[in-house]
């Protein structure tokens, strides 16, 4: 079961649902007496707040102002204490965690907010609360109200080795199918790819792709607040990645999965739009991979196809794939240092 989760987990119709199959996953081992009482502990020490032994934690459930945590922690009366927002690599909503905070304090109840992300995601996730709520230190943090309400980020990560505490728990057996599945969904049991035809295939694991790329696009910045990954015209998702050519001045570029055109095999490509500061300068420095086909002007656009090596394992196709992106950079001579609060 632990290979056919992880199988499974770098398919596009299963991939999409990562994050809500990981916090139902969560919520299902959470049935379970021991590992409830593990993670409950955890919960209260991490967010600085008194807590029951345990809690009844539950999935997807509708505030008044339609509001939606992941998971919910309620006391015997059935009373929220806990809210947690769980994420993989989606971006936050606009106005998301103030939702939560302002349906705790509703209730007149200290409760506690939580941000569970992967382990690599924790700096950016301080930081968007930081400067969601204008808090300072990194967390966590009391936000003052009445009630108050305390808010912590934590990493799925923190949460799995948690779990493997509670050495009591029946959880035992399904932890490590769990932690499987949270691995792929998260990038880290890339797998090599090992001929053309898999990627030819692409389609038909185009999680793996976006994780590969998403993971990509994360290496190339260099402060904690990462533009969102988005899905449009042309491309599954990309990222886009900006640097400050003059004061308040900014040209981008993005990485991510898109169909090959013609011609090419690779579904990951970086692109240059049209309407990005310098462009004409920039067109005009990489003619020389236009001309190699090497690179190619569609809709007015520069697109550079990037590709990945086989038999090489995921730290060598993220080395590959940022080099590729510098030596580009460097040939459209972006050279100062990336922003990421602008595009």
């Amino acid at each position: 079961m632990n290979k056919l989760l992880g199988h499974l987990a770098q398919f596009a119709s299963f991939s999409r649902q990562g994050e809500l199959l990981c916090t139902q996953g969560l919520t299902y081992l959470l049935r379970q007496p021991a590992a409830n009482i593990a993670f409950t502990g955890y919960v209260g020490r991490i967010a600085g707040i008194a807590l029951p032994k345990t809690l009844e934690w539950k999935p997807e459930l509708v505030q008044t102002d339609g509001g939606r945590p992941d998971i919910e922690g309620r006391d015997a009366q059935g009373k929220a204490l806990v809210k947690i927002e769980g994420k993989l690599g989606a971006e936050f909503g606009k106005g998301q965690l103030e939702s939560y905070v302002r349906a705790l304090q509703a209730k007149e109840v200290e409760g506690s907010l939580l941000v569970l992300v992967p382990g690599r995601r924790v700096a950016e996730s301080v930081d968007h609360v930081q400067r969601t709520f204008g808090c300072s230190a990194n967390g966590p943090w009391v936000l003052a109200g009445s009630p108050p309400v305390h808010v912590a980020v934590i990493s799925w990560e923190q949460v799995i080795e948690e779990l493997a505490s509670a050495t009591e728990s029946d959880i035992q057996g399904d932890l490590p199918q769990f932690e499987a599945m949270y691995r792929v969904f998260n990038g880290d049991d890339i797998e090599p790819l090992t001929s053309d035809e898999q990627v030819l295939a692409w389609r038909e694991k185009e999680g793996w792709w976006v994780a590969l790329a998403d993971l990509t696009t994360r290496s190339l910045e260099t402060g904690p607040r990462v533009m969102p990954w988005k899905a449009v015209s042309g491309f599954v998702g990309h990222r886009y990645i900006c640097r400050e050519m003059a004061p308040r001045r900014y040209s981008c570029y993005s990485v991510g999965v898109r169909d090959p055109f013609a011609g090419f095999t690779t579904p990951i490509w970086m692109c240059f739009h049209k309407k990005t500061y310098l462009f004409e300068e920039i067109r005009d420095r990489l003619a020389p991979l236009v001309e190699n086909r090497n690179a190619l002007m569609s809709g007015g656009h520069i697109w550079i196809p990037l590709e990945v090596p086989l038999n090489a394992n995921k730290e060598e196709m993220l080395a590959s794939l940022t080099c590729q992106v510098v030596q580009i950079t460097e040939a459209a001579k972006l050279e100062t240092s990336s922003r990421t609060d602008n595009t």
